[in-house]
Formats: structure tokens, sequence, C-alpha cells
């Protein structure tokens, strides 16, 4: 009895003396940032409360030591090898007040509740019609769902994505918007549609996409598809590279680590890329496709060095509010107009070389946009809406003013 208690203070401290160590070189590496909130709580926040500047300060201290503490990414490894040998297929709570799920073929995924989509059918609708009426093309792409036959969630689980995604584009289609259902025209193996890792799909599935929507608009439009084939690009593979978004929250030991597939253009290009924080211009490159729309500095990452950014935005270096690119080799004066998430950010990269302009926005990150006046003062001639069914229950998508 006298040797387990032994044991266990001897146990105690060591965990102590690490979690000690651990507080501590936390401190060390970002001294200067708990400087910097410190002073801000004591010296600057003048018309607080002294209660209150304590809370904010601790507020900004809890969230240093939660999103850098040291070796944070050992201790999330760590804890996913314990799942993963325990064969947990939940991990709770990863963040987004969210829990990952690990589906039958490995991979994880987030699940979602029902969803009523009538607010996305009449902001469209009102959208599409508008369009038409100015003689603009108009089109909304649903990207798959990622789980379905092969990717089966736990039997005692279940999702509504999907389902509501199918809802969506059975409102619009019968409100006579054009839409294209890549679920179904997706050619590539469904295995290969998503990253085990990541929420994204392929840049496979991604490409593949692209020829659907492309030869699509070709058959509608007429944009004179040239360049539309596989083997019109150039594919370099980095395996075993990618540790995606939920896999940063499990572990690389609970998830696959992924290959990337760069896809590029084996042919003449020339853009001009102006990448903008809306209001802000904060890029303006001329080149190639390779030298304006990627950033190969991503390519260079692996599971471990990628952790806080992603692989996947070596295209475009997603989440810039608005991109403008213009070519200057295309064979047509047309102008696209695509409303995304990053699912898209491949997908209008790809289809970019296909006009005279594109310019790709976001709306979560641009404050009161008015798309009515926008669509009037850039006058495309196609609009797309290019989503994944995930984004149907952010409803700041559909949140544009429209007068």
């Amino acid at each position: 009895m006298e040797k387990n208690n032994k044991s266990n203070i001897i146990i105690a401290v060591i965990f102590l003396v690490y979690i000690f160590l651990t507080c501590l070189f936390t401190i060390k590496n970002n001294y200067l940032e708990l400087r910097k909130d410190l002073r801000t709580a004591i010296k600057t926040e003048k018309d607080l409360k002294m209660i209150d500047r304590v809370i904010n300060l601790r507020d900004r201290v809890e969230s240093v030591f939660a999103n850098k503490i040291a070796l944070k990414y050992d201790y999330i490894d760590i804890y996913g090898l314990v799942q993963q040998v325990q064969g947990k297929k939940i991990i709770s709570d990863v963040g987004e007040g969210m829990d990952v799920v690990k589906l039958s073929d490995g991979s994880l995924a987030f699940i979602y509740p029902d969803r009523d989509v009538t607010d996305w059918i009449n902001k469209v609708t009102e959208t599409s019609n508008y369009a038409t009426k100015k003689g603009i093309y108009f089109s909304y792409v649903m990207a798959p769902w990622r789980i379905n036959e092969n990717a089966k969630l736990p039997f005692y689980l279940e999702d509504y994505a999907g389902d509501v995604s199918k809802r969506l584009l059975s409102g619009l289609e019968n409100n006579n918007i054009n839409t294209i259902d890549l679920e179904k025209r997706i050619e590539i193996d469904k295995k290969s549609w998503f990253f085990a890792s990541d929420h994204h799909w392929t840049i496979k599935a991604a490409f593949n996409s692209y020829q659907i929507i492309a030869k699509q608009l070709d058959k509608d439009v007429g944009i004179n598809l040239e360049y539309d084939k596989l083997t019109d690009f150039s594919i370099e593979k980095y395996p075993h590279s990618f540790l995606g978004s939920y896999g940063k929250r499990t572990g690389k030991y609970y998830s696959k680590v992924d290959s990337f597939d760069y896809i590029y253009p084996n042919y003449d290009t020339l853009l001009n890329v102006s990448n903008n924080d809306w209001d802000k211009e904060v890029s303006n490159l001329t080149g190639t496709f390779e030298n304006t729309l990627i950033y190969k500095d991503f390519l260079n990452l692996n599971a471990d060095t990628g952790r806080e950014t992603s692989v996947y935005y070596t295209y475009t270096n997603g989440g810039k509010a608005s991109i403008k690119i213009k070519n200057h080799n295309a064979n047509n004066n047309k102008k696209l107009l695509v409303l995304k998430d990053s699912f898209a950010e491949p997908v209008f990269a790809f289809l970019s070389l296909n006009f005279n302009e594109t310019r790709a926005i976001d709306i979560r990150s641009i404050k009161n946009i008015n798309l009515k006046e926008y669509i009037d003062s850039y006058k495309p001639d196609i609009i797309l809406f290019i989503y994944n069914p995930s984004s149907i229950y952010d409803v700041t998508f559909v949140n544009y003013k429209w007068e």
C-alpha cells in the first residue's frame, strides 16, 4: 500500500512539473503578446471599470493559452492516439461546438441537424430572376456531401446536410432556376472525392467539377472551351503531406494523413490577379497561372509544419474576400462572377482560364455588400453560386443587401 502511495506521489509530481513547464514555455513563447494585453488592460481601456479590465485580461490570456500553448499539437496527437486505441468513433467538442465523427472508410466529418431552406431559396431565386431579366446566365452549383454509401456514419448517428442540400436544389428547380448537382455528375471514383482528414474535396474532384461546369457553360452560353481535359494539365503529387481541418483537431494518429495533387496548366497562360480584403487590395500579380493564383510555399508544408494553415489553400490562398482575375489569353470577352465558399477556390481558378475576366467574392467577408449594385456595376455575362451543403447552415452567405 505504501509503495502504491509513493508511486502515485511520484506520478503526481511529474505531472505537476510537466504542467508547470508547459505554462512556463507558453508564457516565454508569447511574452510580447501577453505584455501587450496587460498594458492594454491597464492603460488604454480607461473607460472600463477595474473588474471589467480584469475580466478582459483574463479572456485574452485564456485565448493565448488555448490557442498557443506550448506542445499544443503534441497534446492533441496523444489524445487522438488514445481515442484511436480505444476505438472511439466520436471526438467531442473539438471546435465550433461540434464533434468530429469517424466514418466507415476512416475519414472524418462533422454532422449537421435538419434546417429549413426557405431563406436560401427566396434569396437565390430573387438573384436569379434579376440576372435573367438582365440577360445574365445564372446557375446554382452544389458540391457533393461527404457522407454517402462509401463513407457511412455509425448506425447510432444521423446527419441531415445531404437531405438539406437536395431540398434546396429541388426548391430552386421548382422555381425554374438552373442548377448543377455535382454529386450526380462527378465522374471520378467516390473514394477520391474528399480528403480523409479535411472537410474539403480533393483537387481531383474540384478539377472534375470544373470540367462539368465548363462543359455546361460551353453548351448553354458558348464560351469556346479550349482546355478542359486532364491531358491539358500537369499533376505534381505530394504523398502523405496534408493534415486537414479535422485532423488538426484530432491529431495525426487518429486521422489519416492525406496526399495532395497539385494540378496546373501545361499550356501558356498570362493572368493579372488582384487579391482584396474587399475594400483594400493586398496583392496584385501578373504572370502565369502558377505565379499568380498558386501559393507554392503551401506545397512545401507537411502534416506537422502545416498545422497553422492548409495545403488546400495552395489555390488562390483561399479565404480572400474578393479576387479579380484578368485573363490576357482568353479567346472571348465574357465575364464571370462567382459567389463562393472555400470549395469554389480551385474551381474558379480553373474556370478563369476560359474567361476574359473572373471575379469571385465571399459574402461572409464583405460588410453590407449590395449584390444588385455590384452586378449592375460589374455587368457579368455569367453568375455562378458555388457552395457545399454545410454552407447552407451559414446564413451570412445569403445575407447580402438587395435593393
